[in-house]
């Protein structure tokens, strides 16, 4: 037999009932239940409203307050319409705000912390200039966000509005090939296949260029194992096991001065004899080739190459001729 709508509707429980009454209220309606400053935790995940309506999210605390003491997400070019809803950002005011960095200390001086993401307002990225300053601006819109490694563009830069499109805790550093993204670190933990040892002034540091132990760091004619026409194969001399992929920074010829193997030509290496002498480029051997891979003035010896300061485990394969 056949319900009637009547009666299928006394079928309907009072509780579901509650609940569908409810649902249908809360879709017409706006999110506004009944909050205690400062108790409720800010909904990250919730783009531009982490909190209900009249409220906003205090940054340093992750809680939601009438009155933030410092920008939240619903703070800058955020508005109010006629209802005193909270109009959503549009595309013209840039990406939504950057996150900081989980379980990251920031650093107690300075402008902004890059590495922890910290110290600048919401959609502003912490990152350095040319000039070795802390800089607090929003990034460059067109192309953002570029990823580590990735090609980049710098505006305005050796100012204090110097910005980029590199993702937050990236900065873009014109390093000889071509303008990349590097990533911000305090320790080798913090890279992957590279070390935190690239200096790029402000007491920061960046992850180095990955290691690539595949390419051939010997002469121009059997440099091989790299991607790009500027690129070249070197030891590293941060790691003396591995092998890099980068452009030449100063180009010196053999005999030459350096502080990292990236300083010389390719073909050589930078190798550290110990005082009085000052690291000097020097060519690359092959150890298993007994000498032949050196001219005669350096008496025919390929040498294990322990990096930059010396003393590190040898590279297995290379060396350089003395």
């Amino acid at each position: 037999m056949e319900t009637s709508p009547r009666s299928g509707f006394r079928l309907v429980s009072p509780l579901t009932l509650t609940l569908l009454l409810f649902a249908g209220g809360a879709s017409l309606g706006c999110y506004r239940p009944a909050v205690v400053d400062g108790k409720l935790l800010c909904n990250l995940d919730a783009g531009t409203k982490p909190c209900p309506d009249g409220f906003k999210c205090e940054m340093s605390t992750h809680t939601c307050k009438r009155n933030p003491s410092d920008a939240g997400p619903e703070t800058g070019d955020v508005g109010t319409d006629a209802d005193g809803m909270i109009d959503a950002p549009t595309d013209a005011d840039g990406p939504m705000c950057f996150e900081p960095k989980m379980n990251c200390t920031p650093a107690s001086t300075g402008t902004c912390d890059p590495f922890c993401q910290t110290g600048c307002a919401c959609r502003e990225k912490c990152s350095v200039n040319t000039g070795g300053s802390l800089t607090c601006n929003p990034p460059r819109t067109q192309g953002f966000p570029r990823g580590l490694m990735q090609d980049c563009t710098i505006e305005s830069g050796n100012s204090m509005l110097q910005t980029d499109n590199c993702g937050p805790g990236l900065v873009c550093i014109e390093d000889g090939c071509f303008p990349r993204c590097y990533k911000f670190c305090k320790s080798d933990n913090d890279c992957t296949n590279a070390p935190c040892n690239r200096d790029v002034g402000g007491g920061q540091k960046v992850c180095d260029v990955p290691w690539v132990d595949t390419c051939t760091p010997l002469g121009s004619g059997s440099n091989t194992g790299c991607a790009g026409t500027n690129m070249a194969c070197y030891i590293s001399s941060a790691a003396a096991i591995h092998t890099i992929c980068d452009c030449p920074q100063n180009a010196g010829a053999a005999n030459a001065t350096c502080t990292r193997t990236r300083d010389c030509f390719p073909g050589l290496a930078c190798v550290d004899r110990q005082p009085p002498a000052s690291p000097t480029c020097l060519q690359v051997c092959r150890l298993n080739k007994n000498g032949s891979d050196c001219p005669s003035m350096t008496m025919g010896a390929c040498h294990p190459y322990t990096g930059i300061p010396p003393g590190q485990p040898a590279n297995t394969q290379f060396g350089y001729c003395f």
